[in-house]
């Protein structure tokens, strides 16, 4: 019910905790707004979530709602990657929204 609230998503590292549910989101639901995130994050993030889906339905009954397309078609096209100290600025709501990622030191392309 909240959704459409979103302004900007930000993806901080790939683990699959963090960013799992973002391509059943994608799939489910309309979200139009920015996706975020560096360039290994982006990477790295698509392969979690496509071994994941792949581990799934190796083990389990085929999910019905997304699949590997659907993954890569999200992380391909929908994110916005920046690199480290790029600032990404945008309007929400008569406000003035700025991202900028710096490296944590936590996970590989993490911000």
């Amino acid at each position: 019910p909240h959704l459409g609230d979103l302004d900007v998503i930000v993806l901080s590292h790939a683990d699959i905790k963090h960013l799992g549910a973002l391509p059943y989101l994608m799939a489910k639901h309309t979200i139009s707004c920015p996706i975020l995130c560096t360039e290994p994050v982006c990477r790295l993030g698509e392969l979690t979530c496509v071994a994941h889906l792949e581990d799934r339905e190796k083990y389990q009954a085929p999910g019905e709602h997304f699949g590997a397309d659907d993954v890569l078609r999200l992380f391909m096209s929908r994110i916005t990657v920046l690199s480290y100290r790029e600032t990404f600025q945008m309007q929400a709501r008569g406000r003035t929204l700025t991202a900028c990622p710096f490296p944590i030191g936590y996970r590989l392309g993490g911000a």
